[in-house]
């Protein structure tokens, strides 16, 4: 039975780090497509409408260009859980639930969920990064989504959407 594609659509390589990503409607490609290479760093990205390429956007010349701008970072800072990056942990592992399909399999590794904190210090678009085994990622996102209290990134005294990505290690031996 053939099936409609619909909504997100994430591909991986064989190591499990996403490829690519983007969204459908009705089968057709539709608003921004991303393609990584194998170290999850996004390259290009092309925009469509249903199906139809209205641009492509090559992604590390853009990054070329914004490392020309020298600017004056003094005040800037990155977002923050409160308590810091130890607090962080220590908040993933006591909440951390190890699934029973990923102990049965014993599927270790880590997982990379990258996730947006916002200006409200609220912690949004949660996504894996890097997949290890799915009920393990499931359970990354679970525990990612639980988090309050961030501070949120300050550039040009102005509080901002910042990304963060978080690795989550889990191992049998």
């Amino acid at each position: 039975m053939l099936k409609t594609l619909q909504g997100r659509y994430v591909n991986f390589y064989p190591s499990g780090i996403i490829s690519s990503e983007g969204n459908y409607v009705d089968n057709k490609k539709d608003g921004s497509w991303y393609l990584y290479d194998d170290t999850s760093h996004a390259i290009t990205e092309y925009q469509y409408h249903l199906d139809t390429l209205l641009a492509a956007i090559n992604l590390d010349s853009l990054a070329l260009e914004k490392k020309k701008v020298t600017e004056d970072t003094i005040g800037e800072h990155e977002a923050e859980y409160k308590g810091g990056e130890k607090s962080f942990s220590k908040f993933i592992s006591q909440n951390l639930k190890i699934p029973e399909r990923t102990q049965s399999l014993e599927a270790g590794g880590t997982v990379r969920v990258r996730f947006i904190v916002n200006k409200e210090g609220k912690v949004t678009n949660i996504r894996i990064w890097k997949s290890v085994e799915f009920a393990f990622d499931e359970e990354a996102l679970r525990v990612v989504s639980l988090s309050k209290g961030w501070t949120p990134a300050i550039q040009r005294g102005r509080k901002v959407n910042a990304y963060r990505e978080q690795p989550i290690t889990i191992s049998f031996k």
